[in-house]
């Protein structure tokens, strides 16, 4: 039954994708579309739709089999005299955050914040937004680039930014 289930969120999750992308592609319905060798046109949503169900399909595999474990650790807890409450809170822990990052992991975030900005025009286009002080605008897209960026203590003495100390850590883009 669990698999059956995993599937059938896969595959709800890849039609909504793909109709999603159909109704609002990003940068436009021309380069989701190719002509094939018999002339006809082929839509390309379907690698980025089957992607994310596939992604999505395994995430729920996997909690289900954390959620099992949980109960199973549950019944052990409230049947157990010998195991304690560390004792279960201590086995909890792991597979809670397991979950946690997984459902980080599976949240997407809106592409929609690169939206005429990303493109040959970038750099221009990053000045008009500099310009017109669309600083929330510029945040949001940080935040979508970038999962944190780590500045270490410094190392060198006087008035001088050791740019080596500085470590960006981007977001995954898929």
């Amino acid at each position: 039954m669990g698999r059956t289930v995993g599937f059938g969120t896969a595959a709800a999750v890849t039609r909504a994708c793909v109709v999603a992308l159909r109704s609002n592609p990003p940068g436009g319905s021309a380069r989701w579309t190719r002509d094939n060798y018999a002339g006809r046109a082929v839509e390309l949503y379907a690698g980025p739709a089957t992607a994310v169900g596939a992604r999505a399909e395994a995430d729920v595999v996997a909690d289900e089999r954390d959620r099992a474990k949980l109960q199973e650790l549950k019944e052990l807890w409230l049947n157990d005299d010998d195991f304690t409450t560390a004792d279960f809170q201590a086995v909890r822990a792991p597979i809670i955050k397991r979950i946690k990052e997984r459902q980080r992991r599976t949240v997407k975030r809106p592409i929609t914040v690169l939206e005429g900005i990303a493109g040959p025009e970038a750099e221009a286009n990053w000045t008009r937004l500099e310009e017109d002080e669309e600083h929330a605008r510029m945040n949001a897209i940080y935040r979508f680039l970038f999962a944190a960026v780590i500045v270490r203590p410094p190392t060198l003495k006087g008035r001088v930014f050791d740019t080596d100390r500085v470590d960006i850590e981007p977001n995954p883009l898929d």
